[in-house]
């Protein structure tokens, strides 16, 4: 065991277009082999997210330069894993993801820039 626990973390990824950021959120158990695992997915035109999949085509598209200026994970929320039961944890973080999702989505509705949110959220809000 590592001196520090990995953490379990609801994330946000933002890809600047043009002026605007996109949002997209997430959760993991491994923050490190999210970030590698999501880029590697799409740089290969294979994420599960068509909308975030196509944000970042057009990304890529405009050929950054340094492509961190634009594409950026932050943490939102961290929970050390050996707090919780195993059972437990998978669903909580689950809960946590569609709950900053909601928050964000309400957010940016009121301001008419939803749009901005590449979540499916369709399948967050039922």
């Amino acid at each position: 065991m590592s001196f520090i626990d990995k953490l379990a973390v609801v994330y946000k990824i933002q890809i600047d277009i043009d002026f605007k950021t996109y949002v997209f959120i997430g959760h993991t158990f491994d923050l490190l082999k999210e970030q590698e695992e999501v880029l590697h997915k799409l740089r290969n035109n294979k994420h599960e997210c068509k909308k975030l999949q196509d944000k970042f085509n057009e990304l890529i598209n405009q050929e950054p330069k340094i492509l961190g200026l634009h594409f950026r994970f932050k943490t939102l929320q961290g929970l050390r894993p050996a707090y919780y039961p195993d059972n437990v944890l998978p669903l909580l973080m689950e809960q946590l993801e569609k709950s900053f999702i909601n928050t964000v989505y309400e957010d940016y509705k009121i301001r008419g820039k939803e749009y901005l949110i590449l979540n499916d959220i369709e399948n967050i809000k039922a």
